[in-house]
């Protein structure tokens, strides 16, 4: 009997899959022994058996849990295995546009760290079932493996946004230019053009000005839906004339309807009708080092 237990103690995880079982089989062992220094006899062959019995059942037991969990254990494993590799294969992709124009799409930065998020999360899992193999649950198996399963969708439905904020990037850029070319037409020189913070996934900056110094900030912004933007023009003039305003307004919105794009009502920033747009909208050096400015405030 006791060589039973020991056998069981040595070879099985009953603290993890039947803790204190073991314990109370081997408290009633030792008072089978009790009974026996105490001669007697009778009751301590009816303690042994009932010992006996409980010990196979518990063995049988641990057995078909092991055998359970390492199954789980392993399904895990390979979830994990399987999804971190479909993630490191959608790090950057390569698209053609119908242009014919070759970009790179790097995941991580049009999905705003989401891709490295969803990376660090699997490899999280990865290092749970390594590191925590002696304490896991059946169920926290279950749970890590329907989340690594799930993690393909998600990788998938990522890239497709982060496809998405890159093309509508690519946008901003191309509205710029073809107003930059309608203003030149109407005697305007490019100043200076940015990204915000120089950062791609922000609002595109242009600045363009005439013989009379008179200055236009034109400035598209992504918006939350559908990844469209949205057109700000800004006039920066000496003498402020409304019906003048209108008219080039009019002439870019004409240039980008001949461009096919879906243009809606043009209308006036309330406060600024007849006056200047704000000045800070002319500072391109804060747009780029705001970023920079931001980063040193944080440390």
């Amino acid at each position: 009997m006791q060589e039973e237990i020991n056998y069981i103690n040595d070879s099985f995880r009953h603290q993890q899959f039947a803790p204190g079982e073991l314990t109370a089989l081997q408290s009633r062992l030792d008072l089978v022994n009790a009974n026996i220094g105490q001669q007697l006899f009778q009751a301590s062959v009816a303690s042994a058996q009932e010992a006996y019995l409980q010990s196979r059942k518990l063995r049988e037991k641990l057995e078909l849990l092991e055998m359970q969990w390492d199954a789980g254990w392993q399904c895990a494993q390979e979830s994990a295995t399987t999804a971190l590799l479909l993630i490191n294969e959608q790090q950057t992709i390569q698209y053609l546009m119908d242009n014919n124009e070759n970009f790179q799409l790097e995941v991580d930065y049009w999905s705003n760290g989401k891709w490295q998020a969803l990376q660090q999360k699997v490899i999280n899992y990865q290092q749970t079932l390594d590191t925590q193999r002696n304490s896991l649950s059946q169920k926290e198996l279950e749970n890590i493996q329907q989340a690594c399963e799930s993690a393909p969708g998600e990788i998938i439905s990522l890239v497709e946004s982060a496809k998405a904020a890159l093309l509508s990037s690519i946008h901003r850029r191309d509205l710029q230019e073809i107003i930059l070319e309608k203003l030149q037409g109407l005697g305007y020189q490019l100043i200076d053009s940015t990204y915000e913070q120089d950062d791609y996934r922000n609002a595109c900056y242009l600045k363009v000005e005439n013989g009379n110094r008179d200055q236009i900030v034109t400035i598209v912004t992504p918006t939350e839906q559908d990844f469209k933007n949205q057109l700000s023009i800004n006039f920066y003039d000496n003498s402020p004339n409304e019906v003048v305003r209108k008219d080039r307004l009019e002439l870019i919105q004409a240039q980008l309807k001949d461009q096919s794009l879906e243009v809606g009502a043009l209308s006036c920033e309330k406060g600024f009708e007849s006056g200047n747009a704000p000045a800070q909208r002319q500072d391109f050096t804060a747009l780029r080092q705001k970023k920079q400015s931001a980063k040193v405030t944080s440390d």
